[in-house]
């Protein structure tokens, strides 16, 4: 049965009952005459943590009572931004204050998509450790802030570890108990909230949302993905509403072990004199707006995320309303520093609320994985928000522009484009200004990063990468990993068996391989096993999608043939490719496969092909 339904969105962002008083103009008090300097800084960012989802922002679950509770003495801020629906470029925001476009660790337009930050950047974390802190992060995501992205830049101690928000805390108390006595600068990256969702059953509150204690989130939100994205209405609303719980589970879960640090820091005599702020690095959406999930976007649910703040002596509680990003959070931090010692430092980072406008970007999305789906074809364009409240502009590359009133119209229902043609004009003028003005990244390096199989697992694990359709293995077949790489034509990332090899990369999963390149020509070569010498019936076992090649194959120097790969049904078994009468040696057969070509629905720019294996017949007679 179809559905209308979306997920239901907060009444309003109403003022908590907490709030003693709301700040309309100055958005940050830097440390004066009067007032405290933290001697530390606890930055923490949750994945995935969208602000319209805590009871802290007038949520109607009782999702976060402990951060209600920090907040009650802290500064809440309404209205903040993350500057990227994703991790890896939000992050790099908080440390180093630039926009994605100006640090350039984000998505490009490339199978491999991801850059990581520069060294040249400087960081927070550099900054503070010049400034005599002690630093160190422990970060739950393994898949986009892992040391290859280099967010690791001034970090003494960096430590990921896929875990819970209390064995995370486990590992970053023990490291602060090895000083305790030094200043420190201690970042913490929690996952709960991030797919699949953490459903255990809460120690505090066994009985908040027991009904979907233990419920399998990545299930769930896989099987409403494709019908999401595809605007397909038949999906269960049951479904969604089931999943939406999962999610406010796993925010009460990460409440309470956020709840538990503050107690530790407390216990340890840290609370009162560190400044510790908590944000998110983006959100998640649950069917608005034709997705689900993250990434892709730039709507409120995915890019407005919780910013509370507590200096370091601070006893009441304020709420702040004007717009402040993920790239004022360097600054904010140095500026609670006495200023003969963080000055030099906060010239470094300029972004400072209410002094600069306000974007959040996104680039593409992930077309090495989810490019030959048909609704991927939707998101592959850029997209740059600018927020002036109560407006937000949305540019898009491919020319669907918006503008919504956010006060007005926070589910972003009625693109007010046309109807304030000049707003919209003057709003993409001042956008076009901005990032005219500073230096931007357009170009990825010369060396993206290419997954290996581990990763690709974890980004498997997360939701991020399809997993291809399992097939049944024929009998008698000689997996793909198991046939040895013995040439390639360039350098391979994996350090595999010789020194020069295929132009991207290849991953083995279940024996099943995904190889490409960057032009046509380039080819690898895979070791036969021995065979009395004679001539066989050769069956190839490759794999389809929509992405892929046509490949040539040749077995001994000799061309056999060739198949195109490509397929308009996502990843589906070629079935067996038949080779006849084929001449093997006694040793040494080489199996090679050459990128001849590209199908010309395929939507990579690169030459991809799949292999599973091959199976060998009886000799001829």
């Amino acid at each position: 049965m179809a559905s209308s339904w979306r997920c239901r969105r907060p009444r309003s962002w109403r003022q908590s009952s907490f709030a003693l008083a709301v700040s309309c103009c100055g958005l940050f008090v830097a440390c004066g005459p009067g007032a405290e300097p933290p001697r530390n800084v606890v930055l923490i960012s949750v994945d995935t943590l969208a602000a319209e989802h805590l009871s802290a922002y007038g949520y109607e679950k009782l999702t976060s009572p402990r951060m209600d509770d920090f907040a009650s003495r802290a500064s809440l801020y309404r209205r903040a931004y993350a500057t990227a629906p994703w991790t890896l470029p939000t992050h790099a925001s908080l440390f180093t204050g630039k926009y994605p476009f100006e640090h350039g660790a984000r998505t490009f337009r490339q199978p491999a998509t991801r850059s990581p930050l520069a060294e040249h950047h400087l960081t927070l974390a550099e900054a503070l450790q010049a400034l005599g802190f002690r630093t160190a992060a422990f970060v739950s995501n393994n898949a986009y802030l892992t040391e290859e992205f280099q967010l690791n830049q001034g970090f003494e101690t960096y430590v990921v570890e896929r875990c819970d928000g209390w064995a995370l805390n486990r590992l970053a108390l023990d490291w602060l108990n090895e000083k305790p006595d030094e200043p420190f600068f201690l970042f913490l990256n929690y996952m709960d909230t991030h797919a699949p969702y953490n459903t255990r059953r809460l120690k505090q509150r066994p009985g908040f949302l027991e009904h979907v204690v233990g419920g399998p989130s990545g299930k769930i939100l896989e099987e409403l993905e494709e019908k999401i994205l595809s605007r397909d209405p038949s999906y269960s609303s049951e479904s969604v509403e089931r999943v939406v719980d999962m999610y406010d589970l796993s925010i009460a879960n990460l409440d309470e072990a956020i709840g538990a640090l503050f107690d530790e820091l407390t216990a340890l005599g840290h609370f009162d004199d560190t400044l510790i702020l908590v944000t998110g690095d983006h959100g998640e959406i649950f069917g608005e707006h034709d997705l689900i999930k993250h990434g892709r976007d730039l709507y409120e649910p995915l890019i407005r995320v919780p910013l509370i703040i507590k200096r370091a002596g601070q006893q009441s509680g304020e709420v702040v309303d004007g717009i402040i990003d993920s790239t004022d959070i360097p600054h904010m931090i140095l500026s609670q520093l006495p200023e003969e010692t963080a000055g030099l430092y906060l010239r470094e980072f300029p972004n400072a609320p209410g002094n600069h406008p306000n974007i959040s970007e996104n680039y593409y999305d992930h077309p090495l994985f989810w490019g030959w789906k048909d609704w991927a074809k939707r998101f592959d364009r850029e997209r740059v928000a600018l927020l002036e409240w109560p407006y937000k502009y949305i540019h898009s590359s491919d020319g669907n522009h918006e503008l919504y009133d956010i006060e007005q119209d926070p589910r972003e229902t009625r693109n007010l484009l046309e109807q304030k043609s000049a707003t919209a004009a003057r709003l993409a003028a001042k956008l076009d200004r901005f990032r005219s003005e500073r230096p931007s990244i357009d170009q990825p390096p010369e060396e993206l990063l290419v997954p290996t199989p581990e990763e690709i697992e974890n980004l498997m694990e997360l939701g991020y990468v399809p997993r291809a359709v399992v097939n049944p293995t024929p009998v008698g077949l000689i997996e793909a990993e198991n046939l040895p790489v013995i040439a390639k034509s360039r350098e391979f990332p994996f350090g595999l068996q010789s020194s020069s090899g295929f132009t991207g990369g290849y991953w083995s999963k279940d024996g099943h391989m995904f190889a490409y390149g960057t032009q046509q020509g380039d080819w690898i070569e895979l070791r036969l096993p021995e065979q009395e010498p004679g001539r066989y019936a050769l069956e190839l076992f490759m794999t389809k999608a929509g992405d892929y090649g046509i490949v040539a194959v040749f077995v001994n120097n000799a061309r056999l043939g060739s198949f195109d790969l490509w397929s308009d049904r996502g990843v589906v078994p070629s079935g067996a490719l038949k080779l006849e009468n084929v001449e093997l040696a006694g040793h040494k057969n080489v199996l090679r496969l050459e990128i001849e070509g590209k199908n010309p629905n395929a939507t990579s720019p690169f030459f991809l092909f799949g292999i599973d294996g091959i199976r060998i017949g009886e000799p001829a007679r």
